[in-house]
């Protein structure tokens, strides 16, 4: 199935797992929008869904079969350089954030508290959180009296907003043709890069 001319062949969701990180300094009732089983999405679009650790050797063999170009990664997950370098092309993160000041978790939360730009970030992955290769990376205007729901909607939706320019721009290029995030690059807070 094509989305954006962009055909998906595959999904791999990999099996639910906590992440340790310290407890949040900032917090938020908010509610969220929900989360969206992944399997019963692919099966509604007719997209081959796989369920394995992403950095197992179940995955890195179902790679090699597949010799995928070109990934696309959602979460909170960080891929070893082992299955990074099985995609040919490259595996893009859409961060919500702007990178590398806005990187990690949270962001929303270290935006309001820090002041930092309503920024939302393409990039190729290369191992690190949230480094690698800028696609594109696209601010927007902090609306008067914003609050975190604000802040949030625009991240999501700033998300959306440059699926389609990032897919097209990286065709024909090698990842190596985008800014580099350099690896001193820091957040502007250290709880969690």
């Amino acid at each position: 199935m094509k989305y954006y001319n962009f055909k998906l062949d595959v999904v791999i969701g990999a099996p639910k797992q906590l992440i340790k990180v310290p407890e949040q300094q900032y917090h938020s009732s908010v509610p969220t929008i929900g989360i969206h089983d992944t399997r019963e999405m692919c099966w509604k679009m007719k997209i081959p869904y796989y369920n394995m650790a992403h950095n197992s050797e179940e995955c890195l063999h179902f790679l090699d079969q597949k010799k995928p170009k070109l990934g696309l990664i959602s979460g909170a997950r960080i891929l070893n350089k082992e299955v990074i370098d099985k995609f040919s092309l490259g595996i893009i993160n859409f961060h919500p954030g702007g990178i590398p000041e806005c990187r990690g978790l949270d962001t929303a939360h270290w935006i309001m508290y820090n002041n930092l730009p309503v920024a939302v970030t393409s990039h190729f992955i290369d191992g690190r959180v949230d480094g690698g290769w800028i696609i594109k990376r696209q601010e927007f205007d902090r609306p008067p009296k914003c609050t975190l729901q604000d802040i949030g909607s625009l991240l999501y939706y700033g998300q959306l907003a440059i699926f389609r320019e990032s897919i097209s721009a990286v065709k024909g290029m090698k990842k190596e043709d985008f800014e580099y995030v350099p690896t001193d690059a820091k957040a502007s807070y250290g709880y969690y890069v």
